[in-house]
């Protein structure tokens, strides 16, 4: 038992994840950003935007411009409705010193009491090349009203995986499965 146990936490810490979660400081609004691995779709990362319980706050309705600065992935593909009746996706144009300028995806959220209203948006590559990882840590600048005419900001940080490729699922599998033999071996006793 105690040898499962140093295998499971030590798998644990070997293992990396991809997965970011940020609250705003006032807590209205939640990101979570995470790769699919359960679609088969390789390379495909989620964007779950989630509003948080108003009941507490002066908030009546919620007009929300998320600005995503990561210039590698797009918002636009076949994946997302790019127009609904709660949200637009689309992009900004920013002007960058000396004299230039980034096209940054841009997702415009208009709703009415939108009390634990949850939006999935899927991000892929900007070039469409599979296999290569899209994004390491980027942020996001959050602005929003709460219809009374009041306005907020937030600057948020997200995390992605740091300069590798992707891993095909069974490979991990695999992967996973010699890991915990290796740690078995050198852990028997003698």
């Amino acid at each position: 038992m105690k040898r499962a146990l140093l295998i499971a936490v030590a798998l644990f810490l070997f293992a990396h994840f991809a997965f970011c979660a940020v609250t705003t400081s006032d807590g209205v609004i939640t990101l979570d950003f995470y790769e699919d691995t359960q679609s088969g779709i390789e390379n495909r990362w989620i964007l779950d935007f989630k509003v948080n319980d108003l009941g507490n706050s002066d908030f009546e309705e919620l007009n929300v411009n998320m600005y995503i600065w990561n210039l590698a992935m797009t918002y636009d593909n076949p994946f997302n409705v790019l127009q609904t009746d709660y949200y637009e996706i689309g992009t900004a144009t920013q002007s960058v010193p000396p004299a230039n300028f980034i096209t940054i995806p841009l997702i415009m959220l208009e709703t009415e009491a939108p009390d634990h209203s949850e939006f999935t948006f899927y991000a892929t590559p900007e070039d469409g090349i599979v296999g290569y990882p899209i994004l390491g840590n980027f942020s996001i600048h959050l602005y929003y009203s709460d219809g009374a005419g009041n306005f907020y900001q937030d600057y948020l940080i997200l995390n992605g995986p740091m300069g590798f490729a992707p891993v095909p699922e069974p490979m991990t599998t695999a992967l996973f499965v010699f890991g915990a033999f290796f740690l078995q071996f050198i852990t028997k006793r003698k």
